[in-house]
């Protein structure tokens, strides 16, 4: 299915030496990355099960040009901005119920932007950039950008908060919810033998609603679209 939305999710790659504050429109996305809690021993089983289960279901990441064009992802739910509405584009939590589930916990009742699994293989980075393309980011409508990490290998650097140095010590954030810094550069690099996973959750404001139902186009004589202005 082609996407309707004409710019790229993920912010293009961007030297560390530039502004590392992206001065947008923002209302809970900190300016301090965190953890929020530990996960529990039932949530990393059930995540890491229908990651296996679903092995066959990575692909590119679906915006091209992008910090995350060298890794591989999983989508969950792919919400995309269409005239002034979020339209529900991709759906794969049928795939993932219990996954899904503990989202939900985490939401307290807001809706999704895009959620995916992001894996780095042994030698892939993604990128130094900012987020400055997501449209609900951009335009104020994200709560919170949550990441979710399991193992992290010796040797993965992880740099957050427009910092020019990785965190030097990552065994505090596996098995995490993590708050992230999306209007801050951040980056990964996979310096290990191993693969690096992490889950991109975009929680929208509890107002924000996202349809499943308007078309792919933005015609004025969309019957649906018209029907909500």
């Amino acid at each position: 299915m082609p996407l309707a939305e004409p710019s790229p999710f993920q912010g293009a790659p961007i030297g560390l030496s530039g502004n590392s504050l992206l001065k947008i429109n923002i209302n809970m996305i900190p300016d301090t990355s965190s953890v929020v809690r530990p996960l529990s021993g039932v949530e990393i089983l059930s995540l890491k099960k229908e990651l296996d289960t679903n092995h066959g279901l990575w692909m590119l990441h679906p915006m091209n040009r992008t910090a995350l064009d060298d890794g591989l992802s999983i989508i969950i739910n792919w919400v995309t901005l269409i005239g002034d509405y979020y339209q529900l584009q991709w759906s794969f939590t049928e795939k993932f119920p219990e996954t899904w589930g503990i989202l939900e916990s985490v939401a307290n009742g807001s809706q999704f932007g895009k959620v995916y699994w992001h894996r780095l293989d042994p030698g892939i980075n993604a990128k130094p950039h900012i987020d400055f393309n997501n449209p609900y980011i951009r335009r104020g409508d994200t709560y919170k950008r949550y990441n979710i990490f399991l193992d992290i290998p010796d040797g993965v650097e992880l740099v957050f908060d427009g910092l020019k140095e990785p965190i030097a010590d990552t065994k505090p954030l596996e098995y995490t919810l993590y708050d992230m810094a999306a209007n801050k550069i951040h980056a990964v690099y996979n310096k290990s033998d191993k693969p690096f996973y992490a889950m991109v959750i975009d929680v929208l404001n509890p107002e924000v609603k996202v349809f499943n139902d308007l078309y792919f186009l933005n015609e004025p004589n969309n019957p649906r679209l018209n029907r909500l202005k």
